[in-house]
């Protein structure tokens, strides 16, 4: 097989900026072992990659354990490949993007993937998505999946009552004025869901210990302060 080297610099834009990680470097490609090694460091290198190196599962599987974004400059062979789009997935959720259809309606898979990411929720076959059960169980692995339920669900209140039991984080991702419940219910159910995971795959903490998530609504402290003088 002939030489193939591959030059970059980090003068790339979009997508491909990812690709500064390792500034102005030189890829053999037809090394096999040094092409591993370097997607091993880069996944998003696999987007340069020759074309008999896009459906090398050996390849693929390490550049998307690396980044998941990785998936989409994957062979279409390899994007329907179970072992590993579930390797993206589980490193970034939002590669659900770029599986094949049979893969984004896999129920298990699409759990893991929202479990990285709740946003990987939009990319998740429309049959997954009017599911009831399969919905409930993707907001107790992550709120923000309830942002991307069917709006018969959105506006059917056992629904949303449930939800909020499963995981009260989805009470900051209900899309605007689709909350519909008064500040009891809300703080009744405002608790640490048992058993249930949120992206970064540990128990739900409460509201404000939690960075990445949802402040506890404004008015909570003005009710807990009337409690305690009442």
């Amino acid at each position: 097989m002939a030489r193939l080297t591959m030059e970059f610099t980090s003068d790339v834009s979009g997508h491909d900026e990812a690709l500064d990680v390792l500034g102005a470097a030189t890829v053999e490609w037809d090394k096999r072992e040094r092409a591993l090694a370097s997607v091993a460091q880069n996944g998003l290198l696999l987007s340069r990659a020759p074309k008999e190196l896009i459906r090398d599962h050996q390849v693929v599987s390490t550049a998307v354990s690396q980044d998941g974004q990785a998936l989409k400059h994957a062979h279409q062979e390899l994007q329907g490949d179970r072992s590993v789009v579930l390797e993206a997935v589980r490193q970034s959720g939002i590669a659900l993007e770029f599986a094949t259809p049979q893969m984004q309606a896999d129920r298990e898979l699409v759990l893991e993937a929202v479990a990285q990411n709740g946003g990987a929720m939009r990319f998740a076959a429309d049959s997954l998505r009017e599911d009831r059960l399969f919905v409930l169980e993707a907001v107790a692995r992550n709120a923000r999946a309830i942002s991307f339920a069917s709006d018969g669900m959105l506006t059917d209140p056992s629904f949303k009552e449930e939800a909020v039991k499963r995981n009260s984080w989805c009470l900051g991702y209900f899309p605007k004025g689709q909350t519909g419940h008064g500040r009891e219910v809300i703080l009744d159910n405002w608790h640490v869901p048992k058993d249930h995971l949120t992206h970064i795959g540990q128990a739900s903490l409460l509201p404000g210990q939690h960075p990445t998530e949802v402040p506890k609504p404004k008015w909570k402290s003005d009710l807990e302060l009337t409690h305690a003088h009442s």
